[in-house]
This record gives C-alpha cells, sequence and structure tokens, in this order.
C-alpha cells in the first residue's frame, strides 16, 4: 500500500480557440516519474509515500471548430457597405448556415467580383469578410489557404481589425481541423501564416507553439526545438497573459526533447531559464513552473551516469536547495506542499551519501515548517517523516528517542482517519513493538 502527498496541477484557462490534441512526448524518464509521483522508501523494504510536485499549467484547451468567445461565428455585414453587396454577402450567410457550401461560396465569388475594387471601407470590410465565408465553405485545404493568400494580397496590413480577428480565429481552427485529418503540413503551413503575417495576435504565439507541436508528432525533433526556441525569442517579454502561457509551455517542451536527445546540459539550460523567467513571477501559476523546472534539473542532475558510474548527489542536493532557497516562505499552497516534497527528495539524497545527520535535519526541518498545518497533505508529511525520522534513529540504536517518535505519531495522527495516515500510524505502532524491550 502507498502514501501518497498530492498536490493538484494548475490549469489556466485562456481562450478556446480550436483543439490540436498532439500527443505529448514523453519527458526524460526520471524527470517524468519526479513531476509526477515520487516514491521514497520508508525504510530499505516498507511502503513508499509518494510526493506529488504539480505538474506545469497546460496549454489552452481548444475546439476544434468552435471560434473565439465574442467572436462571431459569422460576421454580420457592414451597415456602410452597398445595399447590393449586402444582400449577396446575406445570401452567402444563409447558404453557408444551412450546409449549402456550393450556393455560399458562388455568392461569394460574386461579391469579390463585383465589389473586389470597391474602394470604401465598408465595401472592403465587406469583400474580406465575403472571402473569409468562402475559406469555411471549401473543402479543398489547397484552395482553402490559396483564399488566405488572397486576403493577405488584397488587403495586407490594411485589413479592417474586425476583418483580422475574425480571419485568424477562422484560421486557426482550420488549422486545427486539418492536423485532426493528419494533414500535418497544410496545419503548420497555415500557423506560419498567422505567425508571420499577424504576429501582433495572441494567437501568433500558440501558432510558432504548435508548430513545435506538430514537428514533434512527426518526430522531427529538431524543428520543433527551433519552433520552441523561436516562441521564447520573439514572445519571451510579452505581457499578455496568454502569449505567456504559449512561451512557457514551449521552454518546458523545449526541455523534454533536449532531454529526450540526450542532451543533458541543454536541458538544464532551459529548465534554468524558466527559473529565471518565473520564480518571482506574480501569478503562482507561473512560480509552480519554476518550481517544477528546478525539480526536474536536480532529476537530471542526480541521474546516474553510464560514463562515471555514479550519481552526482552533491549538484542534485544544490539544485534542492535552490528550490528551498527561492520558494520556501511561498504562500500559494501547491507551492508549499511542493518544498515539502523537495525536502523529502534533498533527505533521500543525502541518506544515499550517507549523510545520515543531514538526513536528520532535513526531517526537523519538515516537522518545523508543516506541523502546524491542518491540511490533509501536510499532515501526511508530517506523520512520515516522524516515522522515517523513527526508523533513522533505530538504525542507529537510538531505541528510546525512537519509540518516543513512534509513540508522537499515535498520540498526534491516531485519531486520524485519512487512510494514508492510518497507514502510518499502524506501521509506527508495528515498529514501536518491534524495538527491544
Amino acid at each position: 500500500m502507498n502514501t501518497r502527498i498530492c498536490a493538484s496541477s494548475q490549469v489556466s484557462q485562456l481562450p478556446s480557440v480550436s483543439n490540436v490534441p498532439f500527443a505529448k512526448v514523453a519527458l526524460l524518464s526520471m524527470a517524468l516519474m519526479l513531476s509526477a509521483c515520487v516514491g521514497l522508501p520508508m525504510d530499505d523494504t516498507g511502503p513508499a509515500p509518494v510526493v506529488v510536485i504539480p505538474s506545469s499549467p497546460t496549454g489552452p484547451v481548444y475546439s476544434a471548430g468552435a471560434a473565439s468567445p465574442g467572436v462571431n461565428p459569422v460576421a454580420d455585414a457592414p451597415l456602410a457597405a452597398p445595399v447590393e453587396a449586402r444582400a449577396l454577402y446575406e445570401e452567402a450567410v444563409g447558404h453557408f448556415q444551412q450546409g449549402r457550401s456550393r450556393e455560399a461560396i458562388a455568392a461569394s465569388d460574386k461579391i469579390v467580383f463585383q465589389f473586389g475594387t470597391g474602394d470604401t471601407a465598408s465595401t472592403r470590410k465587406l469583400v474580406a469578410q465575403a472571402l473569409i465565408l468562402k475559406s469555411r465553405a471549401l473543402g479543398s485545404t489547397v484552395e482553402i489557404v490559396a483564399v488566405y493568400d488572397e486576403i493577405d494580397r488584397r488587403f495586407g496590413a490594411t485589413l479592417d481589425p474586425g476583418a483580422r480577428e475574425q480571419l485568424v480565429t477562422t484560421m486557426f481552427d482550420r488549422a486545427a481541423q486539418v492536423a485532426h485529418a493528419n494533414d500535418k503540413i497544410t496545419a503548420i503551413g497555415i500557423y506560419d501564416r498567422i505567425e508571420k503575417r499577424y504576429p501582433e495576435d495572441s494567437r501568433a504565439a500558440w501558432a510558432v507553439f504548435y508548430q513545435g507541436e506538430i514537428y514533434r508528432e512527426r518526430r522531427d525533433v529538431n524543428n520543433a526545438i527551433l519552433s520552441y526556441e523561436r516562441l521564447e525569442q520573439r514572445y519571451a517579454h510579452s505581457n499578455d497573459a496568454s502569449v505567456r502561457q504559449a512561451v512557457a509551455d514551449g521552454l518546458s517542451a523545449n526541455a523534454e526533447l533536449l532531454g529526450e536527445k540526450g542532451d543533458a546540459h541543454g536541458a538544464i539550460t532551459v529548465f534554468d531559464e524558466i527559473a529565471r523567467l518565473y520564480s518571482t513571477d506574480r501569478d503562482p501559476a507561473f512560480r509552480l513552473r519554476a518550481l517544477r523546472a528546478l525539480f526536474k534539473k536536480a532529476a537530471v542532475l542526480g541521474k546516474y551516469n553510464s560514463d562515471t558510474k555514479k550519481t552526482d548527489y552533491a549538484a542534485a542536493i544544490a539544485t534542492y536547495d535552490d528550490i528551498v532557497r527561492r520558494f520556501g516562505d511561498d504562500r500559494d499552497v501547491r507551492i508549499h506542499n511542493a518544498v515539502g516534497g523537495t525536502l523529502l527528495k534533498k533527505s533521500e539524497a543525502l541518506r544515499a551519501t550517507g549523510d545520515q545527520n543531514g538526513m536528520i535535519a532535513i526531517y526537523d526541518d519538515i516537522i518545523r515548517r508543516f506541523s502546524a498545518d491542518t491540511a490533509a497533505v501536510s499532515r501526511t508529511l508530517t506523520a512520515n517523516v516522524l516515522y522515517r525520522k523513527g526508523q533513522a534513529l533505530g538504525r542507529e540504536g537510538k531505541n528510546a528517542a525512537a519509540a518516543a517518535l513512534y509513540d508522537q505519531v499515535a498520540r498526534d495522527y491516531g485519531s486520524d482517519t485519512t487512510a494514508d495516515i492510518q497507514n502510518v500510524v499502524r506501521q509506527a505502532a508495528a515498529a514501536r513493538n518491534a524495538l527491544p524491550h
């Protein structure tokens, strides 16, 4: 049976535009293990309490074909546009909404043919809207992309802001749809157009991110990494919440891929960059990202090196210390819990180096930090640590001190109904009874 100390992951709620459920390639094996549930043996043979370092916030959850909030699926015709043009547009919209794509395309083409050279703002906007509608009615991806290129050729930077918002939404949705249909190259092409033509739109950053995700799914690791690096270079200093989310997701993905390539140094460099960018962020979800990046860094540093035939515990311990230094006083409950998990991992590293005194000092630090907390996560942690300290003292032959700790577990946690804590209480009682009398 396992004791689990778990904190939930944070999921940021961002505008829903399109869904690209690209398969997430696994992290470095050890980094993945540590970012989820980290097994920490209570003793040499006993059950393993588990600490969860909360996973990083995910990117926006897009829904294929869905429009952004506040953007009408089909825009209304500008009131100042010519009456005949408006009538044709309403006819095209009617056909489109009734599923008559061929008729909608024909009506849209008629608008472009008759009014495409109009120079008033309302006429130009209506022509742009007709082309956008046509792109939605078309089934051929080649023709769809040709329409996007025609819009850019006709209007460029002069495209009406409302029409541009509708166009980017339409393009983003279409890219998701063709990616779902396994036309990954076309999807990359559409995302690339969004990135280059509409760089000020927050979705341009996500377009770069999803290019990286598609390359990643296609196992084109080098181009995926280039996409994530480009995302950071262009948008790392943006204050837009959605863009910041995209950059953070891109950094995490880049570190994972570098690790998969066996480039531990490159992965650690990205982990350090995540920590630099977000350790002091006002948003606790981003600070949590920074903590998680450093935790993964420690996992990489503490991984067994088949070349040197040893594990660099010292580097891992230094990184755990860095986490506690940066986040030890953070009031966010998820970060607070993750600090506990970090300290517990540090104690394991110290034990592996034979530093029994250092390990016990960490146990005392955890008890000091968490014993007054009433949350189940903290109570489970402190109960485990009291038990483990008793085990450590018992190994040193300090049976009276070990017995006192086992008694404290029974006294402080015996009435707790939490299953995980009751498991610890039972094991403490068994260990107490096993001590020489």
